[in-house]
């Protein structure tokens, strides 16, 4: 049933006529959509509107003989004798350590060096980057490329090299 169409959604005749029909039983089986298609508003009007009556804060207040929804799902109780307790309060728990490191040890891994010879000579090498650790460059004589993963730095300089895996 298409009631009328409001000019503004503050319209205060509009809010009372809304509020009324949200304080009956039939609004509690529908959702807040329906209801703002069936007075053409947006849903979320609806939503605050609803919550005003819940919260009876509002300038509409509602008698608290309107039936509440029940809740969606029954709460379950935990069984506490299966929950486990954390590993460290556990007993004859021990963390493994790592041994200690050196302060001028590097925690990097080893310089990788990959090198290949060009059909002219020149060698051409992937290294990796000293300020960027995951990333490489291709070193060909003089020349040094951008910096670029190690799968493409690989590819690239056997592409140069001439070699095909």
């Amino acid at each position: 049933m298409l009631l009328r169409r409001w000019s503004s959604k503050r319209d205060p005749k509009k809010r009372v006529e809304i509020l009324a029909f949200l304080a009956t039983p039939e609004a509690h089986g529908l959702g807040d959509r329906k209801v703002a298609r069936r007075f053409l508003v947006h849903h979320q009007l609806i939503a605050r509107l609803r919550a005003e009556l819940q919260s009876n804060s509002g300038p509409h207040r509602v008698d608290d003989s309107i039936p509440k929804k029940p809740p969606s799902r029954p709460t379950r109780k935990v069984d506490d004798s299966r929950v486990r307790p954390p590993l460290e309060a556990r007993e004859g728990f021990k963390r493994a350590s790592s041994p200690p490191r050196a302060e001028t040890e590097q925690t990097s891994a080893a310089p990788l060096r990959m090198t290949w010879r060009a059909p002219d000579g020149t060698q051409i090498a992937v290294r990796r980057d000293p300020v960027w650790p995951s990333m490489f460059r291709i070193h060909r004589g003089d020349h040094i490329s951008d910096i670029v993963n190690l799968s493409r730095a690989r590819d690239a300089a056997q592409a140069l090299a001439g070699v095909r895996t």
